[in-house]
């Protein structure tokens, strides 16, 4: 589903976060809203352009490409799999959900591809 821009200063966002591959995107998770937000890097600092509805309790957040990222969920045993529009970032949207195991709590990609 498409969300709004994120509004980092009234939300809690955790702690957790990922550059894009690239380095022109950061990934944050925000716990409580259950949402992954989405963020250009500019020379001025961050700006908030997307957030995505994930699981409940996202702990976690890979960028395995620059259109790729993966969002750990631990209260729903699961992983977001988030496709980031390239044209336009407000598009971007969780394309398959992965169970996993009780609470899961980190991810990581080994290697290139």
């Amino acid at each position: 589903t498409r969300d709004r821009a994120p509004e980092v200063a009234q939300h809690a966002v955790t702690d957790v976060v990922d550059p894009a591959v690239q380095g022109q995107r950061l990934f944050a998770v925000n716990t409580p809203d259950g949402r992954l937000a989405i963020f250009d890097v500019t020379a001025t600092g961050l700006e908030g352009v997307a957030e995505v509805s994930v699981g409940l309790e996202p702990v976690a957040v890979a960028a395995r490409t620059n259109d790729e990222v993966w969002v750990v969920n631990q209260l729903s045993d699961s992983v977001s799999v988030v496709r980031i529009d390239p044209t336009d970032v407000t598009l971007s949207h969780v394309v398959r959900t992965l169970h996993t195991c009780d609470e899961p709590r980190d991810i990581v990609f080994a290697g290139p591809g």
